[in-house]
């Protein structure tokens, strides 16, 4: 009766990992950008139709690695009316951050999908990552920065 119910609960825990590793591939929903009442989403697919951009930086997180996606301009440029609200990105933990639109339309911040050229995993902060060249432009390593790079991005709203 023990081992059912263990061969059981491993087949739901291999089901349950199942759709989560694959509920971030191809063609699912993986952000949406949020203008009033008006919601676009978008797959990593889509993304991919964006010109994508990379480079190499170390976060205050992790050690120096390739990060590559779109530019975030590129992505809310299409999606927003204005860019001169509020932009509030959230997090698949719930966690909140206003975003300097400013610094989002001067430097090249892109939505990170791909770590060294895989696709970002949420083990691995993903499937989205807010990154910042920080190697490359040193006024941008600071905390206030810091703040706005969002892993696990799972939506952006313009208020």
């Amino acid at each position: 009766m023990l081992f059912k119910r263990c061969i059981k609960a491993v087949l739901l825990l291999v089901a349950w990992c199942g759709v989560t590793l694959s509920a971030y591939a191809g063609d699912s929903v993986i952000l949406s950008v949020i203008d009033g009442k008006t919601e676009q989403v978008f797959s990593l697919n889509q993304l991919d139709q964006f010109e994508q951009h990379s480079f190499k930086t170390r976060t205050p997180w992790t050690s120096r690695h390739e990060f590559s996606g779109p530019l975030l301009k590129d992505v809310l440029q299409s999606s927003l009316k204005s860019l001169d609200g509020t932009l509030r990105a959230r997090a698949l933990n719930d966690y909140i951050v206003n975003l300097d639109s400013e610094l989002m339309l001067r430097y090249p911040v892109i939505l990170a999908t791909r770590m060294d050229g895989k696709p970002m995993r949420i083990r691995n902060k993903g499937p989205i990552w807010i990154m910042f060249p920080l190697d490359q432009l040193p006024e941008l390593d600071v905390t206030t920065v810091h703040s706005q790079m969002v892993w696990q991005l799972r939506s952006i709203e313009s208020r």
